[in-house]
């Protein structure tokens, strides 16, 4: 159960960091760049982290 809370607050934060990027982006056409960039470190993050929990989950099975 623990572990699903951690990943559900993940998601969230991560959702909420991808959307709100965006928003800003589309209303402040000067900073588009640096918007950009935090959803790559988001998107970043969210891929590492699922990518580890994921070859946990596989060590645990061997």
């Amino acid at each position: 159960m623990s572990q699903k809370l951690k990943e559900l607050g993940f998601v969230i934060s991560t959702t909420l960091l991808l959307g709100g990027s965006f928003g800003l982006a589309v209303v402040d056409k000067d900073y588009r760049p640096v918007f950009a960039d935090l959803v790559k470190v988001g998107f970043g993050g969210y891929v590492g982290w699922v990518t580890s929990t994921r070859h946990e989950q596989d060590k645990g099975k061997d």
